[in-house]
């Protein structure tokens, strides 16, 4: 049956509307920061793995850097050699000692020439800051 009468203190006990607004309001506040530890997480792992994507994206294009470079590296030491024949000749030497020299100079590494071309401007000027400018205007000229 139905009851009319307003309920005492004693059967209500001591929740207000103000301590169940409160109550609701954290179990609210619970569940939301339960979900957004959660999407906190996905998020985390998506960025991860875009992360690994463009570092594995960057490796491979600095690799192919490498390759062009190292394949730029070829042709200038062939224009070293040429130059290096070309300096025999000018210096009255006969064909066969400047084709040697050019292919000596071919074949050797662009860092090699370039202090070989530093040790050539300090036996004909005497001047030490002249061969180290020689050396390094050859390695920054160089793609490598």
């Amino acid at each position: 049956m139905f009851d009319d009468k307003p309920n005492s203190i004693v059967e209500r006990g001591a929740a207000t509307p103000e301590m169940m607004a409160a109550a609701a309001m954290a179990a609210a506040g619970t569940i939301a920061l339960g979900d957004f530890a959660q999407r906190r997480q996905a998020k985390q792992s998506m960025w991860d793995g875009l992360k690994q994507d463009l570092a594995s994206t960057a490796t491979g294009a600095a690799n192919i850097a490498m390759q062009a470079l190292n394949s730029l590296e070829i042709p200038m030491q062939g224009l070293h050699g040429m130059a290096a024949t070309t300096g025999v000749l000018l210096e009255g030497g006969s064909l066969q000692d400047a084709l040697m020299r050019g292919g000596t100079v071919a074949r050797q590494p662009l860092e090699q020439t370039g202090k070989d071309l530093g040790k050539y401007v300090a036996d004909q000027t005497g001047s030490a800051p002249a061969a180290a400018l020689t050396d390094a205007i050859t390695n920054v000229a160089s793609p490598f």
